[in-house]
């Protein structure tokens, strides 16, 4: 619990006492892999579908007791929403050329699957 009222704290001070968490590209996210509708998500919550929508455009920020709720719902802990996430270049990201050397190694339908799910994955971020 002391580790949660670091974050809401740190929360605070950076973002401004009342202002909330805004968390609209993680909930998008994780509404994708769920495939649940704003509708549902503001139903299962008992929330409105309209905060829902500002929370998902950042257009208001979600309290800590409703960040609290989600990570119950999506079974994530809290600091999926609150912490920030590492940038890119401090990730270990592999080249094109080990993803390449490792497709290589699978048999074909195993490749033709994993191909597939990039495949997906990219088009889901790029949104087409």
């Amino acid at each position: 619990m002391k580790k949660i009222n670091e974050i809401s704290e740190r929360n605070e001070r950076t973002l401004g006492k009342g202002k909330g968490i805004f968390i609209g590209e993680k909930l998008n996210r994780l509404m994708k892999i769920k495939r649940i509708s704003q509708r549902r998500l503001a139903k299962d919550l008992n929330l409105s579908h309209t905060a829902i929508y500002k929370y998902l455009h950042n257009r208001a920020g979600a309290s800590f007791d409703v960040v609290k709720k989600l990570a119950e719902y999506f079974n994530v802990p809290i600091s999926y929403f609150i912490e920030e996430e590492a940038t890119h270049e401090s990730k270990e990201c592999p080249s094109l050329e080990e993803i390449e050397r490792l497709l290589d190694q699978l048999p074909p339908e195993k490749r033709e699957k994993v191909l597939k799910a990039i495949k997906e994955q990219l088009e889901a971020l790029v949104g087409t």
